[in-house]
């Protein structure tokens, strides 16, 4: 599936993909790619739980030194309310040039979560979202569903950079499924189909 967003791929492999053309790897690799790019992406709806607005969240616990360091940023986010899974709040900042890192902080008790595994995600190769899709280049999540959808690559390791479904559990990530992005690039090339597998 060819994104309709423009900017994502080169007018000479679009052109080149229109015209059925054979689109070399070589033109491939060095392209953007998006979760519009992904034909069966897990689906929002199908993790769905009630989003809760709360008259007053719980601050953040700084029991942690990750905690302690990203303070503001967990603070700010929680003051806005839930955004994820029904009563938590995922905060989001920057970590350098195209790099995104995230906390999970619960609205309700105000526990922190961080996934070790899942920091400092590379977002080199990640096309911007459209304003209406999320307003963060290497996440999307939403207030009424327990599915996390990572866009990138975590700890910057080009290995693993591509598109991962997490449904969260409450207490943390239960892996879904990765679709690298060398195989979300050959599908939009018209070369293989894209092979689910177990986030890493």
């Amino acid at each position: 599936m060819i994104s309709s967003r423009p900017g994502i791929f080169t007018c000479a492999l679009l052109g080149a993909i229109v015209a059925g053309t054979p689109v070399s790897a070589a033109e491939c690799a060095d392209e953007l790619y998006g979760l519009a790019d992904v034909s069966d992406a897990s689906r929002f709806e199908d993790y769905a739980v009630p989003a809760e607005k709360l008259s007053r969240s719980a601050p953040p616990v700084l029991a942690t030194r990750d905690a302690r360091e990203y303070r503001t940023m967990l603070r700010q986010a929680v003051a806005k309310g839930p955004n994820f899974a029904g009563h938590f709040t995922i905060a989001v900042w920057g970590c350098g040039t195209a790099c995104t890192d995230f906390g999970i902080v619960d609205t309700k008790s105000g526990k922190v979560f961080f996934v070790p595994d899942l920091r400092v995600i590379s977002t080199f190769k990640v096309v911007e979202p459209d304003n209406d899709e999320s307003e963060y280049t290497g996440l999307r999540f939403r207030a009424d569903s327990r599915l996390l959808v990572v866009l990138g690559a975590p700890k910057e390791d080009e290995a693993r950079d591509g598109v991962a479904f997490y449904e969260w559990t409450g207490v943390e990530l239960k892996a879904l499924r990765f679709i690298p992005r060398r195989e979300i690039l050959a599908t939009v090339c018209n070369k293989t189909s894209p092979t689910a597998r177990s986030a890493p």
